[in-house]
């Protein structure tokens, strides 16, 4: 201590050196190896917040999510859960979460896959890899394979009960429960139909579905939010409220732009797509945009899409063809119905049903089926409203573009236009006189759907290109010999050119870089002697820089005399922000003056106090 207090000098300025160090030992203290207990042993990286999200590598990781439910979570790679199987004495994973503690946090799938994931819990509820996803809980991304999971009521793969978001999730496996079983969610909860009864969006299940009781279905056991943009394709067994995707659509909820593929057995309201739609009260329930192909099995009110439809469900622009068998209350798309003009612009195939017979819905042939005319034009028997295809046939003005019909795709019936189905179409090119298609050249080509095609049209020596003709709407800018066209259909399309007078002249304007030109780049036709007045508009954060070609400058507009063919080039380049620059340097100067300041204060500490020890 006297050493010390004869020291004081050195003392004090040890302690400034210090304070001038401390953010530099908090971040050490802070560092990977100095993290709480919680983080260390449970997640190595991040620290759960929207902007740094827990890192998920194994399936010992997944499981340490119900520590924390209001989290943020991310799977970083492919989990084998096939070690689940001899968990907690054999019954498997344990549901994250619970009724009384929802998922109230997010997980990022990115689509890696969750392998072999067990669960054997009949006596639970509540059964999946989540046990209830709260009104606050997003999951995303998320793909299960070779799942067994068994649960008592509401069980999923993925979760048993959902008041939150599902999106872009996949699951495949089997389950099996009692009460509220769905492929991928038990039930959509909530009350009296609000929002928090959740969604699940652009999801699909490749299930095979077992409920011994009511409300079974292939992707959700009973829905009382809303289903959007998904599928499901196993085969599903149940005893009452079966459908193929939806056990039961019920008190407020929506199913939409969906379809099934499963074949579908069970006793009592069953359904290719749903078994029981409807509510004992306002908001009532509606199906609009989906169909099912499915084979249907049941005994009583059994139906192509749906089995029963009470005063509260709506059908909308929806079909079956799933041959359908049953002996009471059986029909083609409905099988019961209390209202059967709650069923719109709706149909099903007479011809693979194998019936005539439906409780609501316009039955037709399979030919009749897989023509667009009966879904669009109003003539058709039993269609007040046209449905939305992508190509707007007949009375069809819709813009959301819903539906498409292919031959060759889906059987030749229709299908929604989100499916991921590769469409291919023929593009047919040609030209007149006086010029050639060089992009993509001349004849027939075939792209898929939503391609961008890129065209160029160059004209002969005296003459000019004047137009596309045909099937242009989709042309970008039909006046342009340098454009492009968006596939969506066949379009047969001309470059159209014209010989030019004696006394007339091209000018032809390219572009390089963002940015377009006045006149619009392309060519262009003017009188001998014509002077042209040209103007350089580049688009936001790009720059004019010049002119090239016929015509050399830097000024953005210019005067062009017309006395032969002449072609310019206007030149664009992005601008950069010199002020990010700047700090971006001052960043990295700062950051090795630190470093700099760390190791001479760390001398100065070493040397201080072998002086303070010396005295």
């Amino acid at each position: 201590m006297l050493k010390i207090i004869k020291g004081g000098k050195y003392f004090i300025i040890s302690l400034v050196v210090l304070i001038l160090l401390s953010p530099i030992s908090y971040f050490f203290i802070t560092s990977e190896e100095n993290r709480s207990e919680f983080e260390k042993q449970l997640f190595w990286n991040g620290n759960g917040t929207k902007e740094n999200p827990y890192q998920i590598e194994d399936v010992n990781d997944l499981q340490n999510m119900e520590e924390d439910l209001n989290a943020h979570y991310e799977i970083i790679t492919d989990i084998d859960a096939s070690g689940t199987e001899e968990w907690n004495e054999g019954d498997g994973f344990d549901p994250i979460g619970g009724e009384e503690n929802e998922f109230n946090g997010s997980l990022e799938g990115k689509n890696n896959e969750i392998k072999n994931l067990h669960i054997d819990r009949f006596e639970e509820h509540g059964v999946g890899l989540f046990s209830v996803i709260g009104n606050k809980g997003v999951v995303k991304n998320v793909s299960i394979s070779d799942a067994e999971v068994v649960g008592n009521q509401f069980v999923g793969l993925l979760s048993g009960g959902n008041r939150g978001w599902v999106s872009n999730s996949v699951v495949a496996g089997n389950i099996t429960g009692n009460n509220y079983v769905g492929g991928l969610v038990g039930a959509m909860i909530g009350d009296n139909g609000q929002t928090e009864a959740g969604t699940v969006q652009n999801s699909s299940a490749h299930v095979n579905v077992t409920g011994y009781q009511n409300n079974t279905g292939g992707l959700v056991g009973q829905n009382r939010g809303i289903v959007i943009e998904s599928y499901a394709d196993g085969d599903v067994y149940g005893s009452s409220r079966v459908g193929g995707l939806v056990g039961s659509n019920y008190w407020g909820s929506q199913l939409k732009t969906s379809y099934a593929t499963s074949e579908v057995n069970g006793e009592e309201y069953v359904g290719g797509l749903v078994g029981f739609l409807g509510s004992h009260l306002l908001p009532g329930a509606e199906i609009s945009n989906s169909y099912s192909m499915g084979d249907v099995y049941g005994e009583i009110k059994v139906g192509g899409l749906v089995g029963y439809s009470n005063p509260y469900g709506d059908v909308d622009k929806s079909y079956s063809t799933g041959e359908v068998n049953g002996e009471e209350d059986v029909g083609g798309l409905i099988g019961d119905s209390d209202i059967p003009t709650n069923i719109k612009n709706s149909f099903w195939d007479i011809e693979t049903s194998q019936t005539n017979i439906s409780d609501g819905g316009t039955g037709k042939t399979s030919e009749e089926m897989k023509d667009v005319d009966t879904f669009t034009d109003l003539e058709t028997e039993g269609l007040e409203e046209p449905w939305d295809f992508v190509s707007d046939p007949n009375d069809d003005d819709g813009d959301q573009k819903i539906w498409n019909i292919y031959d060759e795709i889906n059987k030749g019936y229709p299908f929604l236009s989100w499916q991921d189905i590769e469409i291919e179409y023929e593009l047919i090119i040609d030209s007149t006189d006086g010029g050639v298609v060089s992009k993509p050249g001349e004849g027939t080509f075939t792209y898929k759907y939503g391609t961008i095609v890129e065209l160029e049209a160059l004209a002969d020596t005296n003459y000019q290109f004047i137009e596309w003709k045909g099937d242009i709407e989709k042309i970008l800018d039909p006046q342009s010999n340098n454009t492009s066209i968006i596939m969506e259909t066949n379009y047969t399309i001309t470059a159209s050119f014209k010989e030019l007078e004696e006394n007339e002249h091209v000018l032809s304007i390219n572009v390089k870089g963002e940015g377009t030109t006045e006149p619009k780049p392309g060519e262009h036709i003017f009188k001998e002697g014509e002077i042209v007045s040209v103007n350089a508009l580049p688009e936001e954060n790009w720059s004019f820089e010049k002119w090239t070609g016929d015509y050399e400058s830097t000024q953005k507009e210019i005067n062009i005399t017309m006395n032969e063919d002449k072609e310019i080039n206007a030149h664009f380049v992005e601008e950069i922000n010199d002020v990010e620059e700047i700090n971006d340097d001052w960043r990295v100067r700062w950051g090795i003056l630190e470093v700099m300041i760390a190791f001479g204060s760390a001398v100065v500490i070493i040397f201080v106090w072998k002086k303070v020890l010396s005295k």
